[in-house]
């Protein structure tokens, strides 16, 4: 079809798409939402459902050439009789070749003749079909645009039901289409440190429950919004920030945690484990007990969290915010040696800066270097390419084994290289 044919498509309100075996198809009674319906086909009664609200729909079935030769002269009569002028498309295929009958669905789902409203029945097919299209599925809702709401149905056998009077209830399986998401939201946060999906799952949980009886729902948004925060200050590479939002957001997931929230949400196994997975590195930069920057202090604990912060960002390969960090890191190690009380002051910061500068040229001429220094001199080759966008011959450099090295030792023992490293005139302008 090209693309003056796909303009001049007919638009439908609504479209049925479904899938016929090769079973012998009673008559039976399917319950949607409020209503009742009774037919042999559970995609012909949901798109009996629709046609109540709009004659101007669309009914895709997929056959095989044994249910087509079984099946396609009682569902066409039904269709002419039950949904009269319905557009019916049929799709054959061959039970050999799934990969024939996904192309076809896709190709019908991409036609632009509906923008929503499309419903997926799973119920009468092969049992494997299912498995092999539900990930299409959520792909196409995905990656096509306009294709966001696609609802799948499966009609299972109401309890109630008997040999002689069968029964079924549509259910829309779309929430399960939620353990994807928060795979792919936690694995994108805790790879990428991207919160776009996973604040978008929290808040489409506090909208789908904020009628529900647990008045803690707003925690969600709580969350959502102290995660986005988190995540602003990681991109900045505000390692203060980091560590103040970071304590917020473990704070929420264990206040969630507490008042059994996830009690009553639909797989409460599932957000268990998302946050589970998450808190580890929340908590490995987080900032215990303190309210804002002028509050935190440099000590030991300070400097292995911004350790940690450094190893991240390398981790996700962010490599002008590793250099970056870890430049301020080793400032701070060496400040720490003697007077951290001015660790925040920007001016003393460089004026600390410009007397290392001093010192490490003197260990490079004496050759008496150790790996912070080393680290040191790579660091100031590697901002140095960064800061100019590449704008010069040289190749894209990698982050040099020295700076590796330095990250794998214990916080005391690069206090113990910058301590034993600096002269006794470094520590008199630091007792200053």
């Amino acid at each position: 079809m090209d693309m003056e044919d796909l303009n001049n498509t007919k638009k439908y309100d609504w479209i049925v798409i479904g899938l016929v075996g090769t079973t012998k198809y009673d008559n039976a009674e399917y319950f949607i939402d409020d209503e009742s319906i009774n037919d042999f086909y559970a995609s012909i009664a949901l798109a009996r459902k629709q046609y109540r609200k709009s004659k101007n729909g669309k009914i895709i079935l997929s056959f095989t050439p044994e249910s087509y030769s079984e099946h396609f002269e009682k569902v066409k009569g039904k269709i002419e009789k039950d949904l009269n002028g319905v557009k019916f498309e049929p799709i054959q295929y061959n039970i050999e070749n799934t990969n024939d009958l996904l192309e076809q669905i896709f190709n019908q789902i991409n036609l632009r003749d509906c923008d929503e409203n499309i419903y997926f029945d799973i119920t009468n097919t092969y049992r494997h079909i299912p498995i092999y299209i539900f990930p299409e599925i959520l792909f196409i809702q995905e990656q096509i645009t306009k294709r966001k709401n696609i609802q799948i149905y499966y009609a299972r056998e109401a309890l109630e039901s008997t040999r002689e009077k069968r029964k079924y209830v549509f259910e829309c399986i779309n929430d399960s289409q939620d353990l994807s998401d928060w795979n792919y939201a936690t694995k994108s946060f805790i790879e990428n440190v991207n919160a776009k999906h996973f604040t978008t799952l929290l808040e489409s949980t506090y909208h789908k429950l904020k009628k529900g009886s647990s008045d803690k729902l707003y925690l969600f948004m709580e969350l959502s919004k102290a995660i986005n925060r988190f995540t602003k200050s990681f991109k900045f590479g505000d390692v203060i920030a980091i560590g103040l939002n970071a304590a917020i957001v473990k704070e929420l997931i264990d206040e969630i945690d507490r008042n059994k929230i996830l009690d009553s949400l639909p797989y409460p196994w599932v957000y268990q484990i998302a946050f589970k997975n998450i808190l580890p590195r929340i908590s490995s930069v987080s900032i215990k007990s303190m309210k804002n920057k002028n509050e935190v202090i440099l000590n030991k604990e300070e400097l292995k969290r911004e350790l940690e912060l450094v190893k991240w960002y390398l981790k996700i390969q962010d490599y002008q915010n590793t250099t970056q960090i870890l430049r301020e890191f080793i400032v701070n190690v060496f400040i720490y040696t003697e007077n951290p009380r001015k660790w925040l002051n920007t001016q003393k910061r460089k004026e600390v800066e410009n007397l290392m500068y001093d010192i490490f040229n003197d260990k490079i001429k004496s050759h008496s270097m150790n790996k912070l220094f080393i680290a040191w001199q790579e660091i100031r080759k590697f901002r140095n390419y960064i800061s100019h966008c590449g704008f010069q011959t040289a190749e894209i450099p990698k982050i040099p084994d020295e700076i590796r090295q330095l990250l794998k030792s214990n916080i005391e023992d690069i206090i113990e290289m910058a301590s034993i490293s600096v002269n006794s005139d470094f520590y008199r302008y630091l007792k200053k």
